[in-house]
């Protein structure tokens, strides 16, 4: 924290520092700095449509809080059945033309939806970019795309060839026996698992272009083209990530206790923080007093 600057009143450049390492959590010693109060201290004023105070006071961290910082894990959360519903415009359906992909195609029809299928098994980035704008000059209004993934290869062809088109439907991409909800599923494909961690990222790297993740049944029924015909239609608001089980779940990221009997990590030597200029590796130093390695 810089405490001169050149041409600044050195005062003035002492109480800036100081505030920010206030605001930032460092405890002040401000007897020390401005002398002991003298008067009542006054509350921070409040805005005048909300009587409530805007400065946000300290959350108290417990050595629980502190064993769980940093630890997270998967859990999942039951949705409600959602209702009768059908997607309106066409959906394009991107991938193979038989066995389970095609099953669920013609349940989806029989929904009501409009799909219309692209050739792609086994494409590359051009290649779908061909098809794709060969399909949207084709079809009236273009409100969605579906990919049946297998592999994280095919979703980034696909996803760089929508960017190639500029196309503004979102890609929905699903899955079976990608994610494990609870002891009944069996462990999850480690390959389709990895297309729900390259739809993760898409989804940060382009929200406007991201529909979704759904894992369905290794046979998916009407039942289940039904459910997912709810979902896609209803955009599923604040949830893009689901599993069509007996009951539709959504993916969480919750704190996770310390595995038990643990042994605390002692470090000797040096240690290298690699993205250490971002919060994480600034984080993780101050909160390993016991470790004393080199940084």
């Amino acid at each position: 924290m810089a405490l001169q600057r050149s041409g600044g009143r050195e005062p003035d450049a002492l109480l800036t520092a100081v505030a920010r390492l206030h605001t930032a959590g460092v405890p002040v010693g401000w007897d020390a700095l401005l002398g002991p109060a003298t008067g009542p201290l006054p509350d921070l004023p409040t805005y005048a449509f909300r009587r409530r105070r805007y400065w946000p006071a300290p959350h108290p961290v417990t050595a629980r809080d502190d064993e769980r910082a940093g630890r997270y894990r998967v859990t999942w959360r039951p949705l409600p059945e959602p209702g009768r519903a059908v997607p309106h415009g066409t959906w394009l359906a991107v991938g193979a033309a038989d066995g389970p992909a095609a099953a669920l195609f013609a349940h989806l029809r029989e929904q009501g939806m409009r799909v219309t299928e692209v050739p792609g098994a086994g494409s590359g980035r051009q290649e779908y970019a061909e098809a794709l704008r060969k399909a949207h000059d084709e079809a009236s209004e273009v409100t969605g795309v579906l990919c049946p993934a297998e592999e994280p290869a095919t979703v980034l062809a696909l996803a760089q060839a929508l960017d190639d088109i500029a196309a503004d439907a979102p890609l929905w991409c699903l899955t079976t026996g990608a994610v494990a909800t609870g002891p009944a599923d069996p462990a999850a494909d480690p390959a389709r698992a990895a297309v729900w961690g390259l739809g993760r990222t898409l989804g940060l790297e382009a929200p406007h272009r991201w529909g979704g993740l759904v894992d369905l049944p290794a046979n998916p029924d009407t039942r289940t083209a039904a459910r997912l015909t709810a979902l896609l239609a209803a955009g599923t608001p604040g949830e893009d990530q689901i599993a069509l089980r007996a009951t539709p779940m959504a993916r969480r990221i919750a704190p996770a206790p310390p595995p038990a009997g643990a042994t605390p990590w002692q470090p000797s030597g040096t240690v290298l923080v690699t993205g250490g200029t971002g919060r994480r590796g600034r984080h993780w130093p101050r909160r390993s007093p016991r470790t004393e390695p080199n940084t």
